[in-house]
């Protein structure tokens, strides 16, 4: 739940279906899709991109399209990220 929160806080306004259509085709709430995308891969966040580019800071961006700030993900929240694809993204 604190990973699906995480998501829900950084990343669904541009990753989600709020518009319709998510920014590069990456639905952050469908793990599935995550997972067949190769965005995640289940035991391994080391692996996976989508913790890539949290830990680099590539996402999410500093503002949105709007140009409105995007909060940015804590160490903890990485850390809940990390935890959930380390356990399988159940």
């Amino acid at each position: 739940k604190k990973a699906e929160l995480v998501l829900k806080q950084h990343c669904l306004k541009c990753h989600g279906e709020v518009r319709g259509q998510a920014e590069e085709d990456v639905y952050v709430l469908d793990r599935d899709k995550l997972v067949a995308d190769r965005r995640i891969i289940p035991g391994s966040a080391k692996e996976s991109q989508l913790i890539k580019v949290m830990e680099n800071g590539k996402m999410p961006p500093e503002e949105d399209n709007e140009n409105k700030p995007i909060p940015r993900p804590s160490k903890e929240d990485i850390a809940a990220v990390r935890a959930w694809i380390d356990a399988d993204a159940p």
